[in-house]
């Protein structure tokens, strides 16, 4: 469990010979970002809703997607165009599902009345807008050739339109807990309905392959989504089983995702998926394809800006140096670091950082392969990379959905590295092929000697001098072990924020580096 510690207030009162970070001794460094071989560019999508994601649906291609929000908003990404939303003043009732189809060209959004709205290619084939409800309508399918389409009401009524056929439904059961989705099955043939808490029926030609009921940990389904031969359950809080031919790949259990998981888009193959939380935030697992996620605009609130810095034993050693940087710099800051981490470690703690709406969040992890969320004994290069990649769009999707900037911090050079082997081309690949969702900050250039080659001495500060280890205008900057920067031992072993015992100047300017990034973030 990381550890988190806090440092408020107004600008520092005090300094320590000529303030780095204030004064600007280090200069600002600046990073060129490589193109993305084979990566289409694509602008944030800004949303002003404050309603959640009900739905989602993806385009023929598997090159873009749409989501909808309760309250008519649509919103597209990739290669899925935006063909409409439905006007505040038509609605009489929330928005609960959303089809695509056939050709991508179009697409149908219902709300909780049964009323259909359609846009670009889609057409209406009947709703329930003029049926006493017993219960509200909560979900609809389509048939394979999106000539027909399913309503289902949360007390298990089903609705069939076009050639889409009755099955049978669960309205006058007795149910444990409403319905909240319905899936059809691959030949159209039958359908799937599943209740809140995991239950899943069966109707026409479709295939039992098991229940979530009792598995969902207190939360509650939110998505049943249908494979070749199976189907997946997703809960509010994250979790998805697959069922049959359908395995998880990872899901967004223990992420506490702000409005909890709404929707999923699988695959083709089935082997892997979209979740969609409440806020828009789109999280890839699998082979699943990533083209954007909502980005909300910051709100700038009173005092102080705030900053949250998460990363791995780098920022450990530079843990106090980055708490009385910020403090000088006029940041209210907090600092959550662990030696050996990776950014996939502090998801948890990004996804908090996102629901306490920080004014920026910096991340910094230089690529630890050994962490408890990789276990990279065993992988390649590249399958580590992979990890850092997904959680470098995870740990954007979320910040971005709550209004906040996520800042990659790239780390210090490490001797004899290839440039394959860290995290800093995974950070800055992310920004050329997705601009305006992240930005990137050079913090280990301060420690860098030309060409951003590994150095283990730099010019001495100008603060900096024989007490502070200073030797003929030179001073070590990198340790023994040539990755971290304290000069000997910390003052106290067994904490590793305690500090070096003797001055560190490789962590003084990693510090700065980290608030400059900051800075960067404010902007």
């Amino acid at each position: 469990m990381a550890q988190r510690a806090r440092l408020r207030g107004r600008a520092a009162i005090f300094t320590i010979g000529a303030l780095v970070v204030a004064g600007g001794l280090l200069g600002s460094p600046t990073v060129t970002v490589p193109a993305a071989a084979g990566t289409a560019s694509a602008a944030p999508v800004f949303v002003n809703t404050q309603a959640v994601v009900v739905a989602s649906a993806r385009t023929p291609s598997e090159r873009g997607y749409w989501l909808a929000f309760a309250d008519g908003t649509v919103v597209a990404f990739g290669d899925a165009r935006n063909r409409g939303s439905v006007v505040a003043r038509a609605m009489r009732a929330p928005i609960v599902a959303m089809a695509a189809t056939a050709t991508g060209s179009g697409y149908s959004v219902i709300d909780a009345r049964g009323r259909i709205f359609t846009f670009g290619d889609a057409h209406s084939y009947g709703s329930t807008a003029a049926i006493h409800l017993v219960a509200p309508i909560v979900a609809m399918a389509l048939t394979p050739s999106a000539k027909g389409y399913w309503f289902v009401a949360a007390d298990g009524g089903v609705f069939a339109f076009g050639d889409a056929r009755y099955y049978g439904s669960t309205f006058g059961a007795r149910l444990s807990a409403p319905i909240v989705a319905i899936a059809a099955s691959p030949d159209g043939r039958g359908y799937w309905l599943a209740g809140r808490d995991g239950g899943v029926f069966t109707f026409g030609s479709a295939v039992g392959h098991g229940s979530a009921w009792g598995k969902l940990g207190g939360a509650y389904l939110t998505a049943l989504t249908p494979t070749a031969n199976g189907y997946f359950a997703t809960s509010s809080a994250g979790r998805v089983i697959g069922f049959g031919d359908a395995g998880s790949v990872g899901d967004a259990a223990g992420l506490g995702a702000s409005g909890g998981i709404r929707s999923m888009i699988s695959s083709a193959t089935g082997r892997g998926y979209l979740l969609v939380s409440g806020r828009g935030a789109v999280l890839p697992y699998g082979d699943a394809v990533w083209h954007g996620t909502v980005v909300r605009r910051r709100e700038v609130a009173a005092g102080p800006p705030h900053v949250d810095f998460f990363g791995d034993s780098l920022v450990s050693q530079a843990h106090n140096f980055t708490l009385f940087a910020s403090m000088n710099a006029g940041l209210q800051a907090t600092v959550a670091d662990y030696p050996g981490s990776a950014l996939c470690d502090f998801l948890p703690g990004i996804a908090q950082s996102a629901r306490s709406h920080p004014s920026t969040t910096v991340m910094a992890f230089s690529g630890n392969r050994h962490s408890p969320c990789i276990n990279g004994a065993t992988l390649s290069n590249a399958a580590v990379l992979a990890n850092y990649r997904s959680a470098t769009t995870i740990a954007t999707a979320l910040l971005d959905a709550e209004g906040t900037i996520p800042v990659f911090a790239l780390g210090p050079p490490f001797r004899g590295e290839a440039p394959a082997t860290n995290a800093n081309e995974v950070y800055t690949g992310f920004r050329a092929a997705w601009p305006g969702y992240a930005l990137t900050y050079d913090a280990g250039a301060l420690l860098a000697g030309p060409n951003r080659s590994w150095v283990k001495t730099l010019n001495c500060l100008s603060f900096e001098g024989r007490a502070q280890g200073c030797v003929a205008g030179k001073i070590t900057v990198r340790a023994g072990d040539t990755v971290h920067f304290c000069p000997g031992a910390l003052v106290d072993p067994s904490d590793w924020r305690s500090g070096c015992r003797l001055w560190s100047s490789g962590a003084w300017r990693y510090a700065a580096g980290l608030v400059r990034a900051a800075e960067l973030g404010l902007r």
